[in-house]
Parts: C-alpha cells; structure tokens; sequence
C-alpha cells in the first residue's frame, strides 16, 4: 500500500521489497529452526517466503501503516516493520481510549 498508495490486489508482487523481507527474517533467524532459507539468489527476482496471503483484511490494516512507512522509505525493512507496528499501536492505544472516554 506504501510503494502502490492503493489496496493490494492478488497478484500483486515487490520484488525488491521481498528480498528485504527476506534477508532481514534471515537476519533475525526465522528460519533457523524450519529447515529452510529462502534462495536470494533465485533466477527469476522472486524470493518465496510464504504463502501468506493477506488480501481479506479490513483496509484500516493496509491504510494506517502508510503514513509512518512512506516516511522510513528509505531505511531498512526493520525499521519500517517497526514504524508500521508502532502506528498501529498508536490506534489500538487511541481506539481503547475511545472506548472508555465513552
């Protein structure tokens, strides 16, 4: 949704943002125990880390994360893992304040 400022759609594939994906679980041993490492190297640009499709979301999931990931654009996809999950955070924080502020 960052990269696209559009909902994403099947088909839909980064794959520049996947090789980074990639690397940084690599980095962070997620794959130590699961027998497995995505190829980086892989012939045609698509570095497989799963199948975990996502496109059944709410749109807020997608929507609120975009402001705080186009700012860390440019750093590491840690960083804007990060961004994005303090974001969200941020909303869950305001939406149970909401919630008893009746």
């Amino acid at each position: 949704m960052a990269n696209r400022l559009r909902l994403p759609q099947t088909g839909d594939y980064d794959p520049g943002m996947m090789w980074e994906v990639a690397e940084s679980m690599i980095e962070a041993g997620f794959f130590r125990d699961l027998g497995y490492l995505p190829d980086l190297d892989a012939p045609d640009g698509k570095v497989w880390i799963g199948d975990f499709v996502q496109l059944d979301e709410p749109p807020a999931n997608y929507l609120l994360p975009v402001v705080p990931l186009r700012v860390f654009m440019d750093q590491p996809v840690s960083v804007q893992l990060y961004a994005a999950r303090l974001a969200l955070i941020m909303f869950l924080l305001v939406s149970i304040w909401r919630y008893y502020a009746g």
